[in-house]
Formats: structure tokens, C-alpha cells, sequence
């Protein structure tokens, strides 16, 4: 059985992975795809008659995902939410170029129902992202967490987050911890 490992552009051969990953991060186990925080990890498993003919992989493909994005009125405190049921459409483009993921994630929502007393929904929501893989684990980044309120002043709120982030195990299962550092423009 080969097992696809998308981060690294390569295909493993499970029986014999073992040999040729550094065992402290790695195992052909798949949770990578749980716990990577861009949703951009799609482990999975062929058997090799399924890859005959096949193109090789290549660094720096595009790789894209789309669909809806739900608001849900579950704010624990009035003063915290909307009130608000949203929906609206969700999008994520980023390629990986050798150790570089760069990319982008959208989403706008407007809201479908609710508490009448509250003024309706109508947000945009841009995260463009940077992330260089330093090996062993351990990567640096940068992103922007962009939203923008169109029923108020059409202004931004534009956070830059600067992180360093370790995948580590916790037992058997591979944990990203990711430090922030941020700053706000508008």
C-alpha cells in the first residue's frame, strides 16, 4: 500500500515508511490531516494497482476547496454574538513550493433569520497565510486575519499574526501548537 503525503510530495511505501521518516515526528498514520490547522493535509491510502500511470507529484500545484460557511446563533452572552442564523460561500487556494505553504481563505456571510432587535449580518472574512517549514516539526508563519462589517462603515479590521508553530506527539497523536504574535491595522 503507498500512502500520499501531500506536505511532502511524496509517495511511501507503508512497509517500508518506517525506514525512511525520522520516527520523533513521523509514523504513516494519517492524524497529520486531523490537526493541520489550514485544512490543506488530505492523507490517504492506494493500493498500488489504483497509482498505475499516475503522474509524479510536484511541488507548487495549486490546491483549492470551496463551499458553504454556517453562523449559528450560539453565543454563551448576548453581548458576544449576532443573534444571527448566516450562510454564505467559502473558499481556500494555496500551493506548497518546496518548504513555503502560501495561500489564501475567504468567506462572506449574510444572515438568513434571527433575533429582530439585531442588525443583520453581512461580513466578509480574508486570511491570506505564509508558513515556512523549518523541518523536524517546527515551522514560522505569517497571516492576516481580515474582516470587514459591510453594514457599518465598510471599514477592516486587519490583524497581522506572526507564528511560530511544533507539531508534537501527545502519545500516539500529532499535536500543532501554534504561538501567535499580532498586531492591528485598519
Amino acid at each position: 500500500m503507498t500512502v500520499m503525503a501531500p506536505t511532502d510530495r511524496v509517495m511511501i511505501d507503508a512497509n517500508e515508511a518506517a525506514a525512511s521518516m525520522d520516527a520523533t515526528i513521523c509514523i504513516p498514520c494519517n492524524q497529520c490531516a486531523l490537526v493541520c490547522p489550514h485544512a490543506a493535509i488530505r492523507a490517504k491510502a492506494y493500493d498500488e494497482s489504483a497509482l498505475a500511470g499516475a503522474p509524479p507529484a510536484s511541488s507548487g500545484r495549486i490546491i483549492w476547496g470551496a463551499g458553504p460557511v454556517l453562523l449559528l446563533p450560539a453565543a454563551t452572552n448576548n453581548a458576544l454574538g449576532s443573534e444571527k442564523f448566516g450562510i454564505g460561500p467559502s473558499a481556500v487556494v494555496l500551493t506548497q513550493p518546496g518548504p513555503w505553504t502560501v495561500g489564501l481563505l475567504f468567506n462572506h456571510i449574510w444572515s438568513t433569520s434571527g433575533a429582530n432587535d439585531r442588525e443583520d449580518v453581512n461580513t466578509t472574512f480574508l486570511q491570506p497565510f505564509a508558513n515556512y517549514n523549518l523541518g523536524g516539526g517546527l515551522a514560522v508563519g505569517a497571516m492576516m486575519e481580515a474582516a470587514a462589517n459591510w453594514n457599518e462603515d465598510e471599514e477592516w479590521t486587519a490583524p497581522l499574526l506572526f507564528t511560530v508553530s511544533k507539531v508534537a506527539r501527545l502519545g500516539r497523536r500529532p499535536v500543532n501548537r501554534a504561538d501567535p504574535v499580532e498586531g492591528y491595522t485598519s
